[in-house]
């Protein structure tokens, strides 16, 4: 496991987040299977990824009964419970997660659900938030307009000053981290 790797994990797991790592897609879908179980949840929003990568999740995930939609996330509401979307890049100093969610769909998975389950490249980890920069050039250049950065679940405390989890986002955060 590489610094970068490993300074992520223990940065994102002291936000809160759930972390695993894996090698692979085959991984990646075992994890996201399990996540969903732990949830006790029978269905998964699957939002973001390229028709190929939506197919996977979807047939492996069906395939153990779990009910999976990939549609409009609007048709979706009043709500769901388990929502898996890609990360596009990591900042191991923070254990941050960026995610390019032009796309009203990722918005709405990324934020209205009350687990939400992010894949990400290990190779797309970065050291610092400075070093993001070229990255958020580019997504920029290519019309994003709008870019997230999540670091652990949704928390507030501006209600009587309790710190409180999940008010204005998921209240669980799963990263599964795949590649060597």
């Amino acid at each position: 496991m590489t610094d970068l790797v490993e300074t992520f994990l223990k940065r994102a797991e002291a936000v809160q987040c759930e972390v695993v790592t894996v090698r692979d897609w085959s991984g990646v879908c075992e994890k996201v299977l399990k996540t969903v179980r732990k949830c006790d949840a029978r269905s998964l929003v699957i939002s973001g990824f390229d028709e190929e990568t939506t197919e996977l999740i979807n047939s492996y995930c069906s395939r153990e009964g779990i009910n999976c939609f990939t549609g409009p996330v609007r048709n979706c509401l009043p709500g769901f419970s388990v929502a898996v979307t890609p990360g596009h890049a990591g900042i191991s100093e923070t254990g941050t997660v960026i995610i390019e969610s032009t796309s009203e769909d990722i918005r709405l998975a990324s934020m209205l659900t009350d687990h939400h389950i992010i894949i990400l490249s290990s190779s797309a980890l970065y050291p610092e938030l400075s070093d993001v920069e070229p990255l958020l050039d580019r997504l920029l250049q290519d019309g994003s307009a709008y870019i997230g950065f999540i670091t652990g679940p949704s928390r507030t405390a501006d209600i009587e000053r309790v710190l409180t989890i999940g008010v204005h986002g998921p209240r669980k955060v799963t990263i599964i981290l795949y590649g060597e």
